[in-house]
């Protein structure tokens, strides 16, 4: 964390900093900046970029085009600094008699030049040590000719931190966890205790109507805004993205919408396709990360040691108490679970990159 990381697009930056469905931005984290979570051609060509927002001077408008309707606008040296081939598919498709060139944008060769990562690397710690704190920059970089690229510097905004804590998270106590992962976020160490869990069903979401789909996000809002004016604290688990433009991907509600929210989690549900994709670097993140809001993954692979969804039932479950107009098909698919006296906390280790959610259990279902 203390490096720093880039969240790189092809074209204009809006699709780095705002959610694009079916579209995924480059993460280089600068200590590593070859560093891939993606380790095969097939898996760097999903997740990678698939249209570029552009200046149309042709309409003197901002547009989106596929990737594929712009590939012949650019130069060969402009090519090699944002795209990749996967010759694998150029492969299979040969055996074929099919002879195509596919190309892909991940960014690869500014990835791979070291001088632009050196120079980014410096460039952050500059300004880092002149604003005495993290920054969050944004930036553009251009080629107009070959074996020159230009960087310019657009923005520069200093990050709200604090200090973080001492915190020891206990061993032997599994059967007390809610969730136990590891390296999916970046933040300050820090314990603080959890009122209200919302939990938003992945099965029954995924099967909810598409149009009405929406209306999860909004019931995420109403909930939101009754907690406004008080002290309480929320913790939202959420099937696949949060803030996605596109509801099939995860849950449309914009950050006023979760802004009383003390700690968001995104939740990987495989048999209904959620995967989450934390947004470093977007306008979302950055508002969670003024705010302090926890924000991570819990994913469904060696990341996450822990995630027992079935532990909430075991507390009382408040959303007809707290909002009681809302429908029925609403409430089977978000609910709200009491733990405000069961001594439940999150707990951040920076040190060891670890988030763990704690039930301690003192009340119980009955008690109510």
């Amino acid at each position: 964390p203390e490096a720093g990381m880039l969240r790189m697009v092809m074209g204009l930056g809006t699709r780095a900093v705002e959610r694009t469905p079916g579209d995924y931005p480059r993460l280089i984290g600068l200590d590593r900046a070859q560093a891939n979570l993606r380790t095969t051609l097939a898996e760097r060509h999903k997740f990678s970029q698939r249209k570029v927002d552009v200046l149309d001077f042709g309409t003197k408008s901002l547009c989106t085009k596929s990737l594929e309707k712009i590939l012949d606008l650019f130069p060969k040296w402009q090519k090699k600094m944002v795209l990749s081939r996967d010759t694998d598919a150029e492969d299979m498709l040969a055996e074929r008699h099919i002879y195509r060139t596919i190309y892909f944008a991940d960014c690869q060769g500014m990835v791979d030049n070291l001088e632009f990562i050196r120079m980014m690397r410096t460039l952050m710690k500059m300004l880092e040590k002149e604003y005495e704190r993290p920054v969050d920059v944004e930036f553009a970089v251009t080629s107009p000719e070959e074996g020159i690229w230009r960087l310019n510097l657009l923005q520069c905004r200093p990050l709200q931190t604090a200090k973080s804590e001492q915190v020891h998270i206990p061993d032997g106590v599994d059967h007390e966890f809610l969730f136990d992962v590891r390296r999916t976020s970046m933040r300050r160490s820090k314990e603080e205790p959890i009122d209200y869990i919302v939990w938003v069903d992945p099965q029954k979401y995924y099967e909810y109507e598409y149009a009405k789909k929406p209306d999860v996000a909004r019931l995420i809002s109403r909930i939101n805004q009754h907690f406004e004016d008080t002290d309480k604290k929320l913790m939202l688990l959420v099937p696949g993205r949060i803030g996605t433009s596109s509801p099939e991907l995860g849950v449309p509600v914009v950050y006023a919408e979760i802004s009383q929210f003390s700690a968001i989690c995104e939740v990987a549900y495989g048999k209904a396709g959620y995967h989450p994709d934390l947004s470093y670097g977007s306008h979302m993140f950055q508002d969670m990360v003024e705010a302090d809001v926890y924000y991570g993954a819990i994913n469904d692979n060696s990341k996450t040691r822990l995630y027992r969804p079935e532990l909430l039932t075991r507390y009382p479950e408040v959303l007809k108490d707290i909002l009681p107009g809302e429908s029925q098909e609403l409430a089977d698919i978000v609910k709200i679970h009491d733990v405000s006296r069961s001594g439940a906390t999150l707990t951040l280790d920076a040190q060891e990159g670890r988030a763990v959610c704690r039930i301690r259990g003192e009340q119980q279902t009955a008690e109510r």
